[in-house]
């Protein structure tokens, strides 16, 4: 979601998660209230951002939007699979089996 409607929302409900936040300036200081609040945050950035106890930084090259777009993707797509290995889920793996939606194996 946006960070405009992160900060009017989802943020004051906020607790017992961790949080990712892609951006600039705004969402640093969106991840620097959260951490010091004692919420685990990564910052994906191309901002010079100093680590806390509770902010994890992912620094990127300033790129254009559209390749931005796909540095961020790479990051989002290594976190999900770092975080299934962690809780022992193949991620090529279903978790949820649908009879109606699934081509018979032949």
């Amino acid at each position: 979601m946006s960070t405009r409607q992160y900060l009017h929302g989802a943020m004051e409900s906020a607790g017992g998660t961790a949080h990712v936040l892609f951006g600039g300036q705004r969402e640093t200081a969106v991840a620097r209230t959260l951490s010091g609040a004692g919420h685990p945050v990564i910052l994906v950035t191309a901002y010079e951002v100093s680590p806390g106890p509770f902010l994890q930084v992912v620094r990127l090259p300033a790129v254009p939007p559209n390749q931005r777009a796909v540095l961020e993707a790479v990051v989002l797509q290594a976190l999900v699979a770092r975080t299934a290995e962690r809780a022992g889920i193949d991620v090529e793996e279903f978790v949820f089996h649908h009879d109606d939606t699934k081509v018979p194996v032949l």
